[in-house]
């Protein structure tokens, strides 16, 4: 990785990190409890493969 693309990454990643939280107050308050339990709803109630459990 040259120098200008670490240099970059790092910019982007403090400007991400500065934007977060009001980024994440304001899409929490267009949020839909109703909506998402009604996608919740759709998911099937199995139990996780092997590979995918805890």
């Amino acid at each position: 990785m040259t120098v200008g693309r670490l240099v970059a990454s790092a910019l982007a990643e403090q400007v991400s990190a500065m934007a977060g939280p009001g980024l994440l107050v304001a899409r929490a308050a267009r949020g839909d409890r109703a909506k998402f339990e009604a996608a919740l709803g759709q998911v099937a109630d199995i139990e996780p493969e092997e590979r995918d459990r805890l």
